[in-house]
């Protein structure tokens, strides 16, 4: 009996010595927290980690620095965010394949990821992007572009009254019958940045000291990036309004809308938005009006009744471009001129103004974002466009390429419109740019972005009817990317990625470059830059080589703005994709 309780006094004594040691063991592990987790750090092999880390990085800062230095913010901004995909995505091949955390722990963390992921994607969406290519986002229940434009055209309509139907039997303004004397005047603004497409106000000036307190009038548009055609009390402009493509005309004086023609078309891509781009041409009673899909419609000014309708990518067998048709109607003579960009001699193609009938096309080449526009030389007249492969010059009568001055960017995407320079813009001690004897001379300042920048071109036409087409110098100090440029007393001025640069005339170099407005548009009037930024401010700076001067500025629209202002019979017309405003000039 002594021996059996011995043998189990023993027994007890060995488990309460190996409890007491696991005990001690637990208490040991739950103090020692931070040393297990130093054990766990062992484990982890961080120096690929590191490598991803600092070999993105250090790759990253060289590319956006050498970006930096030809000023392109879109390649920056595209750098930028690739480099943030590829280093994410590398750490996450580490991380499951090679960092040798134990497989649960790995597996654990990345459906941490996957689930931060998606509520970031339930969360947030893409709205867009900003003139420097940078996403915008916003939260996934706030409302779209296009729900918020039906939401604010709803509001406008029931306060206005609503627009008269083009199918109405009644005309909207008085008089019902298309009036073909109706012509364009002086102070109007027909078409796309004014009478000679060159962005110049020669109808009013601006005070310095310009303040108004509020707009005459304003209210909300549908989507799109079209400009406004100003003739007498009619305001037109174009908009995406639901599935329908509209050309629109309002009152002038009061916004409200008369007529709206409609087209069952929507251009819509990621970046630039949804809807029309191009500005319509008013001439002789007629309005002409280009969508972003290739319809062209002539309509009656008066009523917005279509008189004929033509698709320009479908007669040119051409592909529409990534942002869609946004060169505005050239009315030339009795022809309408559009750039489809057509591979087989329709490039560039000439209609009946009256029917619709096709009456000449010319070239081969792509097309681009800039609109047409008539030169004169010599006392002959010729139609520039800047397409996609550089600036092409067509012989009025038949359309054929008088001469051509290749020259593009990588995206071959160029925009700006061509500015020939004349006695109005040019100062009357600039020396000659080398012309040839017998040969009379003129001088187009060509300037696209993407790094690409601005050329002065010297044109000539020698005595035996040979043109000749000479670079007078090249600049980079000057590269607007969907922006255009003014020119005044031998100096240019103009966005370059964003930032307001002027550059001297004679040689390319930059005088000054300040204000940071964005990807907005600007106007000459007087000795005076009228600047709709991106931010929907409107602010005058004085157009003085010497120095940079902001004088005025004013909160005119809420929201991304990349729309051309427009200034005719005594009115500043500003609009985005959201809103139009009026201002009252003094």
């Amino acid at each position: 009996m002594r021996d059996r309780f011995f043998r189990l006094a023993g027994l007890a004594g060995r488990v309460q010595r190996r409890g007491a040691v696991r005990l001690l063991a637990s208490r040991e592990n739950s103090g020692n927290v931070r040393e297990a987790m130093k054990q766990l750090n062992r484990k982890i092999h961080w120096r690929p980690a590191v490598a991803i880390v600092i070999g993105v990085g250090g790759v990253e800062a060289a590319a956006y620095y050498v970006l930096g230095t030809v000023g392109e913010k879109t390649w920056q901004a595209l750098s930028l965010m690739g480099s943030a995909v590829l280093a994410l995505v590398l750490l996450l091949v580490w991380w499951t394949l090679f960092s040798r955390v134990w497989w649960g722990i790995r597996l654990v963390m990345l459906g941490a990821a996957a689930a931060v992921g998606f509520v970031f994607g339930l969360v947030f969406r893409m709205d867009g992007v900003s003139g420097e290519m940078f996403p915008k986002i916003a939260f996934r229940w706030s409302k779209t572009a296009e729900e918020r434009a039906a939401t604010l055209l709803e509001e406008a309509e029931e306060s206005s009254g609503g627009a008269v139907s083009v199918e109405s039997s009644e005309s909207p303004i008085a008089g019902g019958q298309m009036d073909e004397l109706w012509k364009s005047e002086e102070d109007d603004w027909p078409q796309f940045r004014g009478m000679n497409r060159d962005g110049v106000v020669r109808s009013a000036t601006i005070p310095k000291d310009w303040a108004p307190k509020k707009p005459l009038w304003k209210r909300s548009v549908g989507l799109g990036w079209s400009s406004f055609s100003i003739v007498g009390d009619c305001a037109f402009t174009q908009e995406q309004r639901g599935d329908f493509e509209t050309v629109v005309c309002y009152a002038a004086q009061t916004g409200k809308p008369l007529w709206i023609h409609k087209n069952q078309a929507k251009f819509s891509e990621p970046l630039g938005g949804i809807g029309p781009r191009a500005t319509p041409t008013f001439k002789d009673g007629l309005l002409y009006a280009l969508g972003a899909t290739g319809i062209l419609d002539c309509l009656e000014a008066r009523t917005g009744r279509l008189r004929w309708t033509r698709n320009i990518l479908e007669d040119a067998k051409a592909k529409n471009l990534q942002w869609g048709m946004a060169g505005s109607p050239l009315v030339y003579g009795d022809w309408v001129i559009v750039s489809p960009g057509g591979s087989d001699q329709s490039s560039l193609v000439a209609y009946d103004k009256h029917s619709g009938k096709r009456i000449w096309g010319g070239g081969s080449s792509q097309a681009s974002y800039s609109s047409p526009l008539v030169h004169r030389v010599q006392g002959k007249d010729q139609i520039l466009i800047f397409n996609g492969e550089g600036l092409f010059a067509h012989r009025p009568a038949d359309g054929a390429v008088l001469w051509k001055y290749e020259y593009t960017n990588m995206p071959k995407i160029n925009v700006a419109q061509p500015l020939p320079l004349s006695d109005a813009n040019l100062p009357l001690s600039w020396p000659s740019l080398g012309e040839s004897a017998g040969a009379e001379t003129t001088r187009i300042l060509l300037s696209t972005g993407y790094a690409k920048g601005s050329v002065l071109l010297d044109l000539a036409l020698s005595s035996k009817e040979e043109w000749s087409v000479k670079p007078a110098w090249h600049s980079r100090r000057l590269k607007p990317k969907f922006n255009n440029l003014v020119a005044k007393d031998g100096y240019a001025y103009g966005a370059d990625e964003g930032i307001l640069t002027c550059i001297d005339l004679q040689n390319g170099r930059k005088k000054w470059k300040d204000g940071r407005y964005g990807y907005g548009q600007l106007l000459l009037v007087d000795n005076l830059l009228l600047i709709l930024a991106e931010s929907g401010d409107l602010i005058l700076v004085e157009a003085n080589p010497k120095e940079f001067r902001e004088v005025a500025r004013i909160r005119a629209l809420k929201g991304k703005s990349w729309s051309h202002p427009a200034v005719g019979n005594g009115l500043l017309l500003v609009r985005n994709g959201r809103e139009a405003c009026a201002f009252l000039l003094p």
